[in-house]
């Protein structure tokens, strides 16, 4: 029962990113979604100020997206 709960979870918040944040979903860097959206779930408990430094410590560069 746990595991389809979050299986669902899961899927939902996916499917939410997908139509409000991106209009298209790559396999490529699928990944990285998954990587975004687990980041967004783990900063609702931080302030805005933690929220920036770990945004900008993992921060990458254009080329290194696409390459």
């Amino acid at each position: 029962m746990k595991t389809k709960f979050i299986a669902s979870l899961v899927s939902s918040v996916l499917k939410r990113g997908y139509q409000g944040i991106f209009h298209k979903i790559s396999p490529k860097h699928l990944d990285r979604y998954v990587s975004e959206f687990a980041g967004r779930q783990n900063a609702r408990l931080l302030e805005t100020i933690d929220i920036m430094v770990v945004m900008m410590a993992g921060m990458i560069k254009y080329y290194e997206l696409v390459t």
